[in-house]
């Protein structure tokens, strides 16, 4: 059985661009060190949609695959 575990995010810190990918800085519950994931391995999207809201009134959408 392949058990991954999961991790839940508290808040998303910056973003960058790497790779044409997007990353986001993460702090996360009961976790110390925030760390940088690509957007396709996050799973829970409702605080992401919230930063993206947050972040990106105004601006022009990137070309940069998720």
């Amino acid at each position: 059985v392949d058990e991954h575990e999961e991790y839940y995010v508290k808040k998303i810190l910056k973003k960058k661009i790497r790779y044409r990918q997007k990353h986001y800085l993460i702090k996360w519950v009961s976790w110390t060190a925030p760390t940088w994931v690509k957007t396709s391995l996050m799973k829970e999207t409702q605080t992401l949609d919230n930063y993206l809201q947050r972040t990106t009134r105004g601006k022009k959408k990137s070309n940069v695959r998720d």
